[in-house]
């Protein structure tokens, strides 16, 4: 099956050819992003170097241009629009925030002052994780509550989810390319 790509988010530049996109946006829309190359792997598996949709159990293999992994796309025709599967890169809301501290903050919750690995439930019980909608809905779904009745999934619901408002934003920060390649 062939496929084209929505990127509801990304940095654009008129005058470059290509697309940025940071692998985390992926990640946090439920796509599998390992951008090690095979030959820098000690083990060689099948999601190596590749973008990984495991609901639709998609591989597309990233390529190299020097160092700098890369996915060569292209824009579709009308028909291959008409015709071809859609898959989102990237969420549509929350809107990005590459200068976010909540991405820092909740890595910070995976170590201890020593720098080793704290297990995976400990972090997760103290931290206020930033998730896509469907990672949200899988974790209250897969806490193993059967609860058929509004009152008792609305009383659960507020006991274990933070309930706050999405607002749009509409960010225009003035980079350049170059300014953007030196951070």
């Amino acid at each position: 099956m062939r496929h084209y790509f929505v990127i509801h988010q990304a940095l654009h530049f008129p005058t470059m050819e290509h697309a940025l996109l940071n692998p985390n946006q992926l990640r946090l829309n439920d796509v599998e992003v390992n951008d090690c190359p095979r030959f820098l792997s000690e083990k060689l598996t099948e999601l190596l170097h590749l973008i990984y949709f495991p609901k639709e159990d998609v591989r597309l293999p990233l390529s190299l241009d020097g160092g700098i992994s890369y996915l060569p796309v292209r824009k579709p025709s009308a028909e291959e629009f008409r015709n071809f599967h859609k898959l989102n890169l990237t969420y549509e809301s929350p809107i990005w925030d590459l200068y976010s501290t909540d991405f820092s903050r909740q890595e910070e919750k995976f170590t201890n002052s020593k720098g080793v690995l704290v297990t995976r439930n400990s972090a997760h019980a103290n931290s206020q994780m930033v998730t896509t909608r469907d990672s949200t809905v899988s974790m209250v779904l897969s806490s193993g509550l059967m609860l058929l009745e509004d009152k008792h999934l609305i009383d659960e619901l507020e006991k274990t989810c933070i309930v706050c408002v999405a607002q749009l934003l509409i960010y225009r920060y003035k980079v350049t390319p170059e300014e953007l390649a030196k951070q």
